[in-house]
């Protein structure tokens, strides 16, 4: 495995780096292509492709078409990607498109890749238009034996784990050790967790950039984020303070083995701001802090492409003078009413936050919060109005008008935090700690509860007035103060 190698200037290393490495521009799709008199459509070879395209999607899998390997030397005419991660590649050969020349090219190519770990399934054109189903039978088999693999590699953990709290009572919950620091996951709902919301994984990662996926139970990292079933498919953005975001597919996660220590986690030239998972694409908002002027900008992620190594540098997304620089993931439905601060090129000043121009922008940010739906905003052909109607009027009645920026208070550790559970409406002080408790610990009727606890984690990095459930529990609780 290239995480196994941690000397990047190991011969073994550049050389699994050099034939599993390929393209992040390249975009895996998942929609069937309408047939049409014509040329293909790009980046597929001939229709006799884009066939076998449609087959594989219809039976709901991704596919990368083109796919490039060893940095562009070659190119597979198309990878199956698998929920875990595991890439089959496959090629179709057929008189029509490839003579008896490149065929054997093409088999000498696939013996360099096999060798290197790949697995390939080739369709012939006359066996595939004879009788499809028969010809493609072989590669959901293929696919069936990936999947039991995978299934049986995550079952492989020793049961002594299986304890994972999934109610809270504070007279039974057995508190966990601490670590030095954990990011907030932002799914939170206000009905019960589904089984859709269910953790899956634990991605554990330490400074010094070893990481482990857990299935049942976190450990004493630097860095915890739990992975939800709805975000399999998502990504994991690693944001950090230099202006500079990695934005990796959660399937790479979800292909390593349970319990088994990787290098090369994290960019050891970078201080992490923000380690988050996000289950779609969003808009991610950017506030910093130039010449004391506090500012703000956004860009959509899908401009920044995604990659499949942690230790990447990524893209740089700031390149003001900033002093003081924080990430917050915004819904895409707000994108239209906030799109004058969201900007296509990187190079982007922002805007001042007392600029009153941009004042029913401002005041949307300042509402928003990760779960709240926005039931009325302003449309885009109103603009002229903006500014002349009560925007109290187009935005959501929460109870508090705070701001979720940087620039308000957040749930960190030895933060006082008094809650409210929603359903008995009993009201409890609590400070997250870093070190271990036993039992009930109190303080001036202030309960010690570490950081680590589903508690803990639930409210990490949440602001004053939010809601959330504690995790893989249906209690729901509301924030009314942090000090």
């Amino acid at each position: 495995q290239l995480e196994d190698l941690s000397n990047n200037n190991d011969w073994r290393y550049k050389l699994l780096d050099h034939f599993k490495n390929y393209n992040s521009h390249q975009k895996i799709l998942s929609k069937p292509i309408e047939i049409r008199p014509g040329t293909q459509p790009e980046p597929f070879d001939s229709w006799f492709e884009v066939d076998v395209y449609n087959d594989i999607i219809s039976k709901q899998f991704s596919v990368i078409p083109q796919y490039e390997v060893a940095k562009g030397r070659y190119r597979i005419d198309m990878v199956v990607v698998l929920s875990d991660g595991t890439k089959i590649a496959v090629e179709c050969d057929g008189d029509k498109w490839h003579g008896p020349e490149q065929y054997e090219n093409d088999m000498m190519r696939q013996k360099v890749l096999e060798r290197v770990g790949w697995p390939f399934f080739r369709v012939r054109g006359y066996e595939y238009y004879t009788n499809r189903k028969k010809a493609l039978e072989p590669l959901w088999e293929m696919i069936t034996k990936f999947k039991e693999l995978a299934l049986n590699n995550n079952e492989d953990i020793s049961s002594k784990n299986n304890n994972e709290i999934n109610t809270l009572d504070f007279k039974k919950t057995s508190l966990e050790p601490s670590s030095r620091n954990i990011i907030k996951d932002e799914q939170a709902t206000n009905e019960k967790i589904s089984i859709e919301n269910k953790i899956i994984r634990y991605f554990n990662l330490y400074k010094s950039g070893t990481y482990v996926l857990t299935k049942n139970k976190s450990l004493e990292a630097d860095y915890v984020v739990p992975i939800k079933t709805n975000q399999s498919k998502g990504f994991l953005m690693q944001c950090y303070s230099s202006g500079y975001v990695n934005k990796v597919n959660v399937s790479v996660l979800l292909s390593k083995k349970i319990d088994k220590e990787y290098m090369n986690g994290i960019n050891k030239e970078g201080e992490l701001s923000l380690l988050e998972i996000i289950d779609c694409e969003k808009i991610i908002g950017i506030y910093f802090v130039e010449n004391d002027h506090k500012k703000f900008k956004a860009h959509l992620t899908k401009n920044i492409s995604s990659r499949e190594q942690l230790q990447l540098q990524g893209i740089k997304v700031i390149y003001n003078d900033f002093k003081k620089v924080d990430f917050k993931f915004l819904p895409l439905k707000i994108n239209d009413n906030i799109n004058r601060l969201v900007y296509q090129s990187f190079n982007a000043n922002g805007k001042n936050i007392n600029n009153n121009y941009f004042k029913t922008e401002w005041q949307i940010l300042k509402n928003i919060d990760s779960k709240s739906i926005i039931k009325k905003l302003p449309k885009k052909d109103d603009q002229s109005k903006l500014f002349t109607e009560n925007i109290e009027d187009s935005l959501p009645d929460f109870d508090n008008k705070l701001s979720k920026t940087l620039f308000d208070i957040k749930v960190e550790i030895n933060n006082t935090i008094k809650i409210k559970y929603l359903k008995t409406n009993k009201i409890l002080s609590i400070k997250l700690v870093d070190h271990k408790t036993k039992g009930i610990s109190t303080v001036n009727r202030v309960q010690l509860i570490n950081f680590k606890t589903p508690l803990g984690v639930s409210i990490m990095g949440k602001f004053v007035g939010e809601t959330t459930n504690i995790i893989n529990t249906d209690i729901l609780i509301k924030i009314l103060e942090i000090t």
